[in-house]
């Protein structure tokens, strides 16, 4: 284990490349796959954003997915706040139509998948 003040500090992870470069050179890009769990990771992952909710996950997490080196990142998720990515269009319309409140009742969860630089093997 390393201590690591990025993880706690008010960053998203989209800046891991740049702002916590020693994190991202030294431990992530090493890695195969990373899992992150939990609402806030997420959001973080995000960049806490209101994205439209088809957009890829991939997309949303900008510079972490598309870094040549980035490992596949993995999200566990129960859904807490209106921020979710990767669900389709006519998906999120049932969601709506049987729970208005479905995006953050806690009811509801995802697992999501960005390959980073195994793309071209998945």
């Amino acid at each position: 284990l390393k201590d690591e003040l990025f993880w706690t500090g008010p960053y998203g992870f989209r800046y891991l490349p740049t702002i916590g470069k020693d994190v991202w050179d030294g431990e992530l890009t090493k890695a195969d796959v990373v899992i992150f769990k939990g609402d806030l990771n997420y959001r973080k992952l995000t960049y806490d954003q209101k994205w439209p909710v088809s957009t890829p996950f991939a997309a949303a997490l900008g510079p972490i997915a598309t870094d040549a080196n980035a490992p596949a990142i993995v999200a566990l998720r129960t859904s807490k706040c209106d921020t979710i990515t990767g669900v389709a269009p006519e998906r999120a319309e049932a969601l709506f139509n049987e729970r208005e409140d479905w995006m953050y009742s806690g009811l509801y969860g995802v697992i999501q998948l960005s390959p980073g630089r195994w793309s071209e093997s998945i």
